[in-house]
């Protein structure tokens, strides 16, 4: 896949977004979701009002993720082709979540931080988007502890990618 350059991503105030090719359909994607929250309960954080979240954790090299491969095999294969995709640039994964908005339905693999000293960047793969869900994106406070009001908001297609730096506004996805 064609990615953004690493000047692209850190200058934009705007999300950089991408439309790429994924090889599954969507219900192959929410069907892996659903088999890893019941293979790893450990790893699923849900809170009211918040997505269902699998936390994959950090990912410095490929091998860390490779449990996950006998569970979620099209999931893994998608994150690990655009990650190998910033081809001029070292991608380690500081937070690698599988979002799943429920009724409203998105599907996505999240990498995010709001801490400046730990991440450069914020990716953001859209695997599903059935139903209502939305992805809206808002500025953050200027100490970085907190989201503010919504400057655009879009539903997402299969395949979307969309990539900020550190000098644009967070993102805040609904379903």
């Amino acid at each position: 896949w064609s990615l953004p350059s690493v000047d692209e991503i850190a200058f934009s105030n705007r999300p950089v977004v991408r439309q790429i090719a994924l090889e599954k359909c969507e219900g192959d994607y929410i069907a892996e979701g659903e088999t890893m929250r019941e293979s790893f309960p450990e790893l699923v954080w849900s809170q009211s009002g918040k997505p269902t979240k699998v936390c994959l954790g950090p990912r410095g090299q490929r091998e860390d993720w490779d449990r996950f491969k006998s569970v979620c095999p099209s999931i893994v294969e998608a994150v690990e082709q655009l990650l190998h995709s910033f081809s001029d640039q070292k991608v380690e994964v500081t937070f690698g979540d599988v979002l799943d908005y429920g009724p409203g339905h998105l599907l996505g693999w999240h990498q995010d931080s709001m801490d400046l000293t730990r991440h450069l960047f914020t990716v953001v793969l859209t695997l599903a988007s059935e139903g209502s869900g939305r992805c809206e994106w808002r500025k953050i406070a200027e100490d970085g502890q907190e989201l503010q009001e919504v400057v655009s908001s879009t539903m997402p297609a299969l395949g979307n990618l969309a990539i900020h730096g550190a000098c644009t506004e967070a993102s805040s996805l609904l379903g």
